[in-house]
């Protein structure tokens, strides 16, 4: 046999295992998560901040919209939704109509403005329209601004 080949007899020491390891180069790996793992969940919380903020707005848009179609029929069926022109209002029967347009959003928490004016310039009898639907929005970090209220307006001519 060649002094070179081996043929089952006992490793060469230091050959176990970690032995090309040097003591520095242990927990490389617990130091790389640690540089990782913080960007990595800011960007995670982030694009999820970033999801819930575009489902709320795209409810509040719908909401008004929705609001708006809802208190025209209603008042050209020859009914009222709300006491004065002008009048805001959290809980109102007209947000109650069109809550199954947002399921997610809270009721309690949705502001809608109705704003009902003579719009003489389309017809002598044309009415238009306008509601402003908003409501509060809460970051889950208030490093992207905290607190916010998104609105929307939706108005109609008829």
């Amino acid at each position: 046999m060649s002094a070179g080949s081996s043929s089952g007899g006992a490793m060469p020491s230091g050959a176990g295992r970690g032995a090309g390891r040097s003591r520095t180069g242990r927990g490389g790996a617990t130091l790389e998560f640690a540089l990782l793992a913080l960007p990595f969940f800011l960007l995670l919380f982030g694009i999820a901040d970033a999801a819930r903020y575009l489902l709320v707005q795209h409810g509040v848009r719908t909401l008004a919209a929705e609001a708006t179609r809802a208190a025209m029929v209603q008042i050209m069926a020859g009914g009222s939704l709300w006491d004065r022109n002008g009048a805001c209002a959290t809980r109102s029967i007209l947000a109650s109509r069109v809550a199954a347009s947002a399921p997610y959003l809270d009721l309690g928490r949705l502001t809608l403005c109705v704003t009902m004016a003579a719009d003489t310039s389309v017809s002598p009898s044309a009415t238009t329209l306008s509601i402003n639907a908003s409501y509060p929005f809460s970051f889950m970090l208030t490093a992207w601004g905290g607190n916010a209220t998104i609105s929307s307006t939706a108005g109609v001519t008829f």
